[in-house]
């Protein structure tokens, strides 16, 4: 019955969660937690694992009655979720988003997120996903989906007076487009002096018709 009653955890940590001030906090976090619980007599005890470095942990161990062992759990996990800062990187399906990212971004009518996003180029295309770990995974998984239903295009516009058109007359038209059809339309990179405009669309699978 005895050791039917007792259970042993063990929660290895790793990034900023092995490090100070965070494996600091998380220390205070679950002593506070434990002495609580242990008012009344020994029901739980927990015990830090330090790392291969200094000022480093390794492991959390958690062993005592499973009542209480698993509130300690919680305790714990809910911190490394909530309060201990993580990093995830998604790449990009079409190289040439980084470059408009925050206006792509605006077309897929995510909901906001705390989670802070980053488009890189190195080391290759993608975007840096931070903050909470909770949050990173949500937000890594809305945004991998939502990208997923993006396509893009390229329209090539000959004659030597398309590139003049688009940024006169033509700019305000093409920002009509942009807003009634939700698509962004981008001149592709090259030399100005080209004569042709190659236009790319990156857009939704099913966009406004227009």
């Amino acid at each position: 019955m005895l050791l039917r009653d007792l259970s042993l955890e063990i929660e290895k940590l790793q990034g900023p969660a092995a490090l100070p001030p965070h494996a600091d906090k998380m220390k205070e976090i679950l002593i506070k937690t434990k002495n609580q619980v242990n008012r009344s007599g020994p029901r739980v005890d927990v015990t830090f694992v330090p790392g291969s470095t200094a000022n480093t942990l390794a492991k959390v161990r958690l062993v005592g009655y499973t009542e209480h062992v698993n509130k300690l759990r919680d305790v714990l996990r809910d911190f490394l979720q909530n309060q201990v800062p993580a990093e995830d990187v998604l790449n990009l399906p079409h190289p040439d988003l980084v470059d408009c990212f925050d206006q792509v971004f605006e077309l897929l009518h995510l909901t906001q997120t705390k989670a802070t996003l980053k488009a890189s180029h190195s080391p290759r295309p993608c975007v840096v996903v931070s903050g909470p770990l909770c949050l990173v995974q949500e937000t890594h998984e809305a945004l991998k989906s939502a990208l997923a239903g993006l396509t893009s295009g390229t329209l090539v516009l000959d004659g030597p007076g398309a590139l003049r058109y688009f940024q006169g007359d033509g700019k305000v038209s093409k920002e009509l487009v942009e807003s009634s059809c939700q698509v962004l339309i981008r001149q592709a990179s090259g030399k100005k002096t080209a004569p042709q405009l190659q236009v790319s669309l990156p857009l939704r699978t099913s966009p406004t018709a227009c």
